[in-house]
């Protein structure tokens, strides 16, 4: 799997901002685009994809693998990432598959409550490292 994964998140939500950045900090061999939900480049490789649905779940684009979402892009993202493929071929099991969307999409539901700080903008800026 060596093309490059877009990955489509909200920017000015913390925990999704952090798992990026996780991500990213183990993406040495630049597998990964990040690109915020909000900018110009996700409605443009998006295309027919509603908007508000990038800032609802984490979301991967490639040519081959097509749109993943939620989970799904979680172990898109795995899959690249030195020493952890184990872990998103544990999530594309069809077992682990369902419970893992449900729990993907639980937590998703409830970001903005986890943390009363983790979903808001960080002036700052972004902070993912590479663009």
């Amino acid at each position: 799997m060596t093309d490059t994964l877009s990955v489509f998140f909200d920017d000015e939500c913390r925990l999704c901002s952090g798992a990026v950045a996780w991500a990213l900090a183990r993406d040495r061999a630049h597998r990964l685009r990040p690109t915020p939900a909000r900018s110009d480049e996700a409605r443009a490789v998006a295309g027919a994809l509603d908007p508000a649905r990038l800032l609802e779940e984490l979301h991967t684009w490639s040519p081959r693998e097509g749109v993943r979402a939620g989970s799904d892009a979680v172990a898109a993202m795995l899959l690249r990432l030195p020493g952890w493929g184990w872990a998103g071929r544990l999530l594309r099991l069809p077992l682990i598959r369902p419970i893992a969307r449900r729990v993907y999409r639980a937590i998703a539901m409830r970001r903005h409550r986890l943390d009363a700080s983790s979903c808001r903008v960080d002036a700052g800026g972004s902070g993912r490292g590479r663009t």
